[in-house]
């Protein structure tokens, strides 16, 4: 949403979110997405709507496993922006506790308050 919001102008709210968990996933389904070349993630897209706006959503996708985010493994969280001016942009960053992300989103918000404010 911090995302959504900042980048996209939008003004999202958790209901505008469509999530979809990971409880339902398998071992199974883990192991068929392996064999098939995939790995399962749980990823949050904004997809672009013909009519304007965007789709917010969360749910488990199966990327194929050389996919920038399908190498996102243990601790490691990762972005991918496509951007009109700078085309795909890819970031990932290793955090292995709550408090750097934490600390991070507060920043986040901050700074947009401050330059949304």
């Amino acid at each position: 949403m911090i995302i959504a919001n900042s980048f996209l102008g939008m003004r999202a709210t958790l209901q505008d979110v469509a999530v979809t968990g990971i409880t339902h996933l398998t071992a199974d389904d883990l192991q068929r997405a392996a064999l098939q070349g995939t790995v399962i993630k749980l990823v949050a897209k904004a997809d672009a709507l013909e009519t304007g706006g965007y789709a917010l959503r969360v749910e488990p996708m199966a990327l194929p496993a050389a996919d920038f985010l399908a190498s996102c493994n243990g601790w490691e969280m990762g972005i991918e922006l496509r951007s009109d001016l700078y085309g795909l942009m890819y970031h990932k960053i290793w955090e292995r506790e709550p408090l750097p992300t934490a600390a991070a989103m507060l920043r986040d918000a901050v700074n947009l308050f401050v330059v949304k404010g």
